[in-house]
């Protein structure tokens, strides 16, 4: 109502000052929201740990942007930890199989599960059913993230 979280300054300001998450983060994902996710909580101070079942990060993300968002990653110090089975979550504790079959554990006082993406068009079919003309752009139409999101943008906007 106030307007305040229009402004991006004041967001990244605040969420650099406080943030209602533990300093040891653990991330089950690989795909980008699971790298962008660890790459904005590094930036804000947490220790991050990012661990899937996949055996390489990213994959199905463009190539560089893959590149520039694993290489920042690492650069932040998170921890990549692909190829790993039987994720299961604890108390305070993540544990996992690594690829050399040793059991292994992760202190955590968060864990976010960013996993699973997919499109869905139900809002875009029940508007059309209701006799409303409906562009889809973006994630609705199929995970493409944001270069596929603008590219998909761009095609709608010049239909219309």
């Amino acid at each position: 109502m106030t307007g305040l979280t229009r402004d991006l300054g004041l967001i990244r300001w605040a969420s650099n000052s406080w943030m209602p998450l533990g300093k040891r983060i653990v991330i089950i994902g690989s795909e980008l929201v699971a790298l962008e996710l660890a790459e904005f909580l590094a930036h804000r101070g947490r220790t991050v740990t990012v661990v899937d079942e996949a055996p390489k990060f990213g994959a199905g993300i463009q190539i560089v942007r893959r590149w520039r968002v694993l290489h920042e990653a690492r650069e932040l110090g998170v921890a990549l930890l692909p190829s790993a089975r039987e994720i299961r979550i604890g108390d305070r504790v993540v544990t996992y199989v690594n690829p050399h079959g040793q059991e292994r554990s992760i202190a955590a006082d968060h864990v976010i599960v960013a996993k699973g993406a997919h499109g869905n068009l139900d809002l875009a079919e029940a508007l059309k059913a209701a006799g409303f003309t409906v562009h889809t752009a973006g994630d609705c139409d199929g995970v493409g993230y944001i270069d596929g999101a603008m590219s998909s943008a761009a095609e709608v906007t010049m239909a219309i």
